[in-house]
């Protein structure tokens, strides 16, 4: 069963769980039996054992950011079931993913180490990324014979960054790259 699978059927029980639940705070709902039962049926195999930490996780979560709470709360239990489904860890300071009130939205936010955990679980063989700096050696090409070259200045001054790119080598042995400048990941962080 995929992730979308296992979110899927959590959030179709979820309709099962009867009004008087439905009709709690947030942190009601997160503390009940029915709860703890729909995250285990999110989570990884290997992790169905873990609903009860994830959801003492996603608590503190609200206790540190009680924007949340004004959140519609479908959209808040909503981003905590993907990450579930992801099998990525809650705790914020692992920084696997957030959960970022928007209004009164609640957005599941992937971060880049849940980027690379999921990668990583994909079978990629390797993956980073770095930034470039004005006096750094770097050159790069794409099209069919793209490539990427970067030495970065190791003594004195590197200049002002330039832009960042990242790289990975692929389950079937293929290495690929992205590079962005930074006026374009500026660009990018206002959207």
């Amino acid at each position: 069963m995929t992730a979308n699978d296992r979110a899927r059927a959590a959030v179709a029980a979820s309709g099962n769980v009867s009004p008087a639940v439905q009709d709690r705070s947030l942190v009601g709902i997160l503390s009940s039996e029915a709860m703890v039962k729909q995250f285990s049926m999110a989570l990884p195999e290997h992790l169905k054992n873990n609903a009860e930490r994830y959801i003492r996780t996603y608590l503190t979560q609200i206790r540190n950011n009680p924007k949340l709470l004004d959140c519609d709360k479908n959209s808040v239990l909503g981003a905590m079931m993907t990450g579930a489904a992801l099998g990525l860890d809650p705790s914020p300071s692992l920084g696997e993913f957030s959960l970022v009130p928007f209004g009164s939205e609640c957005t599941f936010v992937l971060g880049y180490k849940g980027m690379l955990d999921l990668a990583y679980r994909g079978d990629v063989q390797k993956i980073w990324a770095h930034e470039v700096c004005e006096h750094d050696d770097f050159s790069m090409k794409w099209g069919l014979d793209e490539f990427l070259n970067h030495t970065p200045k190791l003594d004195g001054d590197r200049g002002k960054v330039i832009g960042y790119y990242c790289a990975a080598i692929l389950p079937n042995g293929i290495r690929t790259f992205y590079y962005m400048t930074k006026d374009d990941v500026e660009k990018h962080a206002k959207k």
